[in-house]
């Protein structure tokens, strides 16, 4: 049995306080194999799931398609196999919504990698669909918006090369829809220094876009050195990242392109997929294979339907998913929020 487990360490009080009255919980979850692939033909009674801690009834659940064709996953020893087929999904497709954000340092093994993922950075965008929107943010000593989404996915692969990447730019909103650049905060992404402060940002400027959304963080560590047992400090910075990107309802792939096999801040790129219903993948040794797994992944989510143990919650909660199957992998986000 595998849990999906998020321990989110607040460093601040929670911005929300109070009760309320709550008949269903909708939560999205994704159920991988190792290579990335979609577990399908699940249903309520192939997940358990605890609402601060107590047992939560799951009424039903839906497959919904990211992906425009759907990737069909290949079942292995492990899986389950996909007869029954899934359920259609809740709304038709409408494609995805994806933000790269490169986080760029000059230091030569950051640069190197960098350089190697690039490449298969720009295969990902050119197999994306018609349908599908994508991003693209840098930080660097602060946050820059590089391109706001699209689908002209060739004229974008030209300044996806890491020299393009470097180069500070700025993009204003044109009136297209959907838009990131409508709600990016320019002045607050000026004074982002951290990864966490340039999420916040993105974060806030995904809320208004209805739907899931992804951000593909390809990059090199989060939080900062700290003596002790825990050896990186994510901070509040941190908090109000991973509670923005909530009430945007995104989550956050790392794709570390450090070179070597482990390092200490990618400690924080964990926890960020972690708590935000992600996933963490390492590029160093196989990035063609890492960007692969995320396309993968990236094919859709399941929507549960919840009835919690009681009808009265904080208006911030903690929400667990498991999946009672051998060699799979739930992605979800443990923090929910209802509205004030």
């Amino acid at each position: 049995m595998l849990a999906a487990s998020v321990s989110i360490a607040l460093c601040q009080e929670p911005p929300f306080r109070g009760e309320v009255d709550v008949q269903r919980i909708i939560t999205q979850v994704r159920v991988i194999q190792s290579d990335g692939s979609p577990v399908l033909g699940l249903g309520p009674d192939d997940f358990l799931v605890t609402v601060g801690g107590r047992p939560a009834e799951v009424e039903a659940v839906d497959w919904v398609t990211e992906a425009t064709p759907p990737l069909e996953p290949t079942p292995g020893e492990d899986a389950r196999p996909t007869e029954p087929a899934p359920k259609a999904p809740l709304q038709p497709p409408r494609g995805r919504l994806v933000v790269l954000l490169f986080q760029t340092d000059l230091r030569p093994s950051r640069v190197t990698g960098l350089v190697r993922i690039d490449e298969h950075a720009i295969e990902l965008v050119q197999s994306l669909a018609p349908e599908d929107r994508i991003a693209v943010a840098v930080m660097s000593s602060h946050l820059d918006l590089h391109a706001d989404f699209t689908n002209d996915f060739e004229g974008l692969s030209e300044r996806l090369t890491a020299l393009e990447i470097l180069r500070p730019e700025s993009v204003a909103y044109d009136g297209r829809q959907p838009s990131l650049a409508r709600s990016f905060d320019e002045r607050k992404a000026r004074r982002a220094t951290t990864l966490s402060e340039a999420l916040e940002v993105i974060g806030d400027a995904l809320e208004p876009i209805a739907g899931t959304k992804s951000v593909v963080v390809v990059g090199w560590g989060a939080g900062r050195f700290q003596s002790g047992p825990r050896p990186v400090y994510l901070g509040p910075d941190y908090d109000r990242a991973v509670r923005a990107l909530a009430r945007a309802n995104t989550s956050v792939f790392s794709l570390d392109i450090t070179q070597a096999d482990r390092h200490t801040l990618e400690e924080g790129l964990q926890q960020l997929a972690d708590d935000t219903g992600g996933l963490y993948i390492r590029t160093y040794l196989f990035p063609e294979l890492s960007v692969d797994k995320l396309a993968r992944v990236l094919t859709g989510h399941y929507e549960l339907s919840v009835i919690p143990p009681e009808k009265k919650l904080k208006k911030e909660f903690k929400l667990r998913v498991r999946v009672d199957l051998p060699g799979v992998e739930v992605l979800e986000r443990g923090l929910e929020f209802r509205a004030p």
